[in-house]
């Protein structure tokens, strides 16, 4: 049975609040405990980035499967657009994703994007700060995923896949595959929504850096980082996200 689906090991706390993260059983060969997972199966956070407000809880409901689930909130102050948790770096190759985020049903759509989960990049050799190379988000009333790559030393292409409606009150199961891609070899994205294929993506998916992109979860809400001065009222509801059941698996191929 596909690990995210049942957690049947105990939740154990892993560094800085981890969430359950018991190995998946992936159907491609070769696997092997990716770095920054332990023995076990935990994945290793190496930290937790909450800017202004915010603040990571583990809760007992909304649960996944008979187990916990970590809370995360950012409040509408004018101060706060982040509190994720973020893993351990790991090297280039080709690694297996799977959470589940719940969104609760008194969310309130909102037009700008809600990233909750993202595989963060480094600014580009210019100094320029770039946007993650590969994020998952809630825009409107639907779910978006957004794939970034290098077209130029200092150019940056876009390319965004739409996703299905938003459904709160309920787990969302995402199974995300990923081969990095490097300087003239290409890469992959492939993602699955509770079971059906949504994208299938091959080519380029980050900036070519020296070390590969980094797995956050949680919420960053870009336009109310102060620094960008976006101008939006403040005071509305805070945004709260909850996840579980993370596993990462990395295959050699």
């Amino acid at each position: 049975m596909n690990a995210m689906m049942s957690c049947a090991r105990p939740y154990k706390a892993l560094v800085l609040l981890g969430l359950c993260a018991a190995l998946a059983a992936p159907s491609f060969a070769g696997r092997r405990n990716a770095p920054g997972v332990s023995a076990d199966g935990a994945l290793q956070w190496a930290r937790r980035s909450i800017y202004g407000n915010g603040s990571i809880a583990q809760v007992d409901q909304p649960t996944l499967d008979g187990g916990p689930s970590y809370r995360f909130v950012v409040p509408d102050d004018g101060v706060s657009y982040r509190a994720e948790l973020a893993a351990a770096a790991m090297p280039w190759g080709h690694y297996r994703y799977q959470f589940a985020v719940f969104v609760p049903q008194d969310w309130r759509p909102n037009p700008q994007a809600t990233i909750v989960a993202q595989w963060h990049g480094y600014k580009l050799d210019s100094g320029r700060d770039t946007n993650p190379p590969i994020s998952l988000a809630i825009e409107g009333d639907h779910w978006r995923l957004m794939v970034n790559r290098l077209a130029s030393p200092d150019q940056v292409e876009k390319k965004e896949f739409s996703l299905p409606p938003l459904q709160t009150g309920v787990w969302h199961r995402f199974d995300v595959r990923i081969h990095w891609s490097r300087s003239g070899q290409g890469g992959l994205v492939a993602l699955t929504h509770d079971g059906e294929n949504w994208v299938s993506y091959e080519g380029a998916n980050n900036y070519d850096q020296k070390n590969p992109p980094y797995f956050k979860i949680g919420i960053y809400h870009p336009q109310w980082n102060p620094r960008k001065d976006v101008p939006h009222a403040t005071g509305g509801a805070p945004i709260v996200v909850y996840a579980a059941g993370v596993a990462v698996t990395r295959s050699d191929r």
